[in-house]
């Protein structure tokens, strides 16, 4: 995934505020089904051992101890409690660097949608400590065939021995928590189960595993980086595979594992997204194509040209900002040019200026919708959601409860690969019709488990770290409207 405030995505990074090297967490899970208990879902917990003490203990080693907290509640309801002491691997030299160590834990849960709450603890470090909401979507058929969500692997063996907590159909799998392979990550696994596949297909029938990488903002495969495997239909079907990086450069990207008939008809598919920063690679050769006897010849120099390229920042990513940012400091012409259509053709080969054109509409629309006479529209929070996600599916606005500050709530059914997601705006300043996003449960966004309590602060006393919610207020629809989309 801080004020409690995080950075959330399907792997959740979670720090906190007590100092430069804070309790550090990296958060994922996945859902499977087994035939004997049913659907269960595995998180994983990887704890970044120099954010946490370590002491020495009787046998002159040193270890670091966290406590975790897992509460998992349906509605109001507490459904499951754990709480647990995660001992890391000891050392012997206290000057030597801590290392990582990592936590998984199994609960199982019938089909529904609930609210996960993580807490960490430094048992060795007054006040270094964290907690986290997310939700947890589990929806496995149980009467046709389906697909788990997808593991990312930091490696795997053979069982040996009884089966421990790693160890799923016959092999040890060691999780690879986080979202995000550097340049020293050369290679993605993943692990996988198709249930049922026999309740599609006759049991022993052939059909096909296909596996690929796309980039995330497009969805477009990549040949390069796709795989076909057939199988036997069966009550279990285990997919394991993997995929070089070396040559992947730096961007967003989906993984996608699919299950086809034999005549290729797409049957099922699941989706998970990873990040890649890959320097050597990050060279693109459509910065190098030239645009001076294209669509971009057109466009005004200047002031103009910059405009053009800013107003692609909410749909840009990390290391294209940091292109376009460079370019525009060096007031070189060309170069602004020449990334503007490579960013076209990046997402549209065929028809680039198409692509630029059907996104100017869009940026016009939200000027319109969201700007202000400080802000362009693309520039705004509602603006950078919009371009980047497209128009929500509902919108609850409030500009006239008597203890909250004017906010909306938006609501997608659908949100490129996620699904019923949330983006709370507020106007805290009164003045403006400016409104700040204050909380998403959207990969990738803002995450504030206190945004209730901040819309209330109109009326509300200053809140502590650990308020999540407020008194009912008269008129008061917060809640409701954010659990209840209209």
């Amino acid at each position: 995934m801080k004020r409690h405030l995080f950075i959330l995505m399907c792997c959740i990074g979670i720090t906190t505020s007590a100092g430069a090297a804070g309790l550090e967490a990296f958060l994922s899970y996945a859902t499977f089904y087994s035939p004997e208990q049913g659907p269960y879902v595995e998180t994983y917990i990887m704890i970044n051992g120099s954010t946490v003490a370590f002491s020495k203990g009787e046998d002159g080693r040193y270890r670091a101890q966290v406590e975790i907290a897992l509460d998992i509640l349906k509605g109001e309801e507490h459904v499951y409690t754990d709480r647990h002491v995660l001992v890391s691997p000891s050392i012997s030299d206290a000057t030597a660097e801590n290392p990582n160590f990592l936590d998984q834990h199994r609960v199982a849960l019938p089909n529904g949608q609930y609210v996960c709450r993580i807490s960490l603890k430094d048992l060795d470090r007054d006040g270094n400590e964290i907690q986290q909401d997310f939700t947890l979507d589990i929806g496995i058929s149980e009467t046709d065939a389906s697909l788990s969500d997808l593991e990312m692997v930091e490696s795997y063996e053979n069982t040996i021995g009884p089966p421990g907590s790693f160890s799923k159909s016959g092999k040890d799998i060691i999780p690879f928590p986080m979202e995000y392979f550097g340049a020293p990550n050369d290679k993605l696994i993943f692990y996988a189960e198709a249930y049922r596949t026999d309740t599609r297909w006759m049991a022993g029938q052939k059909f096909l595993v296909r596996y690929y990488i796309e980039r995330y903002e497009n969805e477009q495969p990549m040949s390069q980086y796709s795989r076909f495997v057939k199988m036997e239909a069966a009550p279990v079907n285990v997919v394991l595979g993997e995929f070089p990086l070396k040559d992947l450069r730096s961007g967003n990207y989906n993984l996608v594992v699919e299950l086809r008939d034999t005549a290729n008809q797409l049957v099922l598919q699941k989706k998970k997204y990873f990040q890649r920063s890959n320097p050597a690679s990050t060279a693109r050769t459509g910065y190098g194509l030239d645009a001076s006897e294209t669509f971009v010849a057109s466009i005004g120099g200047g002031d103009t040209l910059m405009e053009c390229i800013r107003c692609l920042y909410p749909v840009s990513q990390d290391f294209e900002l940091q292109f376009a940012e460079n370019a525009m400091k060096s007031n070189d012409e060309k170069l602004m040019r020449n990334y503007f259509y490579g960013f076209w053709v990046d997402r549209n080969p065929d028809n680039p200026e198409k692509a630029w054109n059907d996104y100017k509409a869009q940026v016009l629309l939200v000027d319109k919708m969201f700007g202000t006479k400080l802000n362009k529209g693309y520039a705004t929070d509602r603006g950078r959601v919009y371009l980047k996600y497209g128009a929500p599916n509902s919108v609850s606005k409030e500009d006239r409860e008597p203890s909250a500050y004017p906010y909306e709530i938006w609501h997608y059914y659908k949100l490129q690969n996620q699904t019923n997601r949330r983006f709370v705006f507020y106007n805290p300043d009164l003045v403006t019709d400016e409104f700040v996003l204050l909380h998403s449960d959207a990969r990738g966004e803002i995450y504030n488990s206190q945004w209730d309590v901040e819309i209330h602060r109109r009326t509300s006393p200053v809140p502590t770290h650990d308020d999540q919610s407020v008194e009912k207020h008269f008129g008061g629809h917060t809640k409701d409207l954010y659990r209840s989309p209209r």
